[in-house]
């Protein structure tokens, strides 16, 4: 009954001004013509943009590049009143709150995901793995979920929202003003793997605060 209140929770509503706009940026093999249909990130910013959310997206598309160099084009000082997304092609984002959630989330953290690691290892292969592919590491240093479509389930790794040492590179988030100003970058060298491991320890290494929050992305 608070009418200053940002969230009804009955109408699961939310009751504030989109705070940012977003932008989304992502790295795709599908063409510029294809990308809108043929892809669950670009049906989904259709469907959200349809539903009211202001965002421009910054899409390399027909890529065979490092993940990496396309990233780093959205770390400039045009895009620095926007809050950025990195995110894969094959995600679609479910939360038509998505703007407010990663402003609600950057109040703590400086850079968010919706999956990691509170601890990391020397020559760590994955965010979830410590040592080898094959070998898990302790549950309880798990943080975050994920649906998967691939078996119509929600992977629950462990608490969230949380602090983190390692995010997920299924999708990481910045407000613009502060990659700018801390300088971190991604690693054009390293292709579609270890670059969001990289990009997390120059992060921390900058000082910035990582973690997760929980935000619907299949």
């Amino acid at each position: 009954n608070n009418p200053d209140a940002a969230w009804d929770v009955k109408l699961h509503h939310c009751n504030r001004k989109q705070p940012a706009p977003l932008l989304i940026v992502t790295a795709t093999r599908e063409s510029a013509a294809r990308f809108f249909t043929h892809t669950a990130l670009g049906q989904s910013i259709t469907h959200l943009r349809a539903q009211g959310v202001k965002l421009k997206v910054l899409a390399e598309t027909n890529n065979s590049k490092a993940i990496g160099i396309g990233y780093n084009t959205a770390i400039a000082e045009r895009w620095c009143n926007h809050i950025i997304v990195f995110v894969h092609d094959d995600v679609r984002i479910d939360d038509a709150h998505i703007a407010h959630r990663l402003h609600d989330a950057l109040k703590s953290y400086d850079v968010v995901g919706v999956a990691g690691n509170r601890r990391r290892y020397f020559g760590q292969p994955a965010w979830h793995r410590p040592r080898l592919l094959s070998q898990t590491g302790p549950k309880d240093d798990l943080l975050g979920s994920v649906f998967h479509a691939s078996i119509d389930e929600l992977s629950r790794f462990g608490d969230s929202p949380a602090s983190a040492q390692l995010l997920d590179g299924v999708l990481i988030a910045a407000r613009g003003r502060t990659l700018v100003d801390s300088g971190v970058r991604f690693d054009p060298a390293l292709d579609f793997h270890f670059y969001d491991l990289d990009f997390c320890r120059s992060a921390t290494e900058a000082g910035l605060r990582l973690g997760v929050w929980p935000m619907a992305i299949t």
